[in-house]
């Protein structure tokens, strides 16, 4: 079943615009566990894609060229 917008989840025993509430622990539980997730794959990302030099120094460069120009006004 399908849980995006608008689309009906299977579950029949919550009504339209009825109130969810959860309890605190759950809330903090599930907010910890997407701070892992966001920590991992932040962590992660350079391992899968590795930093290219080349843009980088370019960039650097760039903001030099940029902090220059600002402090010659």
């Amino acid at each position: 079943m399908s849980t995006l917008p608008g689309r009906p989840s299977g579950d029949n025993s919550v009504r339209l615009k009825q109130a969810l509430r959860e309890a605190p622990e759950n809330v903090f539980r599930m907010t910890g566990l997407i701070l892992r997730m966001t920590r991992t794959l932040y962590e992660g990302f350079h391992e899968l894609f590795p930093p290219m030099e080349k843009p980088i120094k370019s960039h650097k460069e760039h903001q030099m060229i940029l902090n220059k120009f600002r402090q010659g006004r």
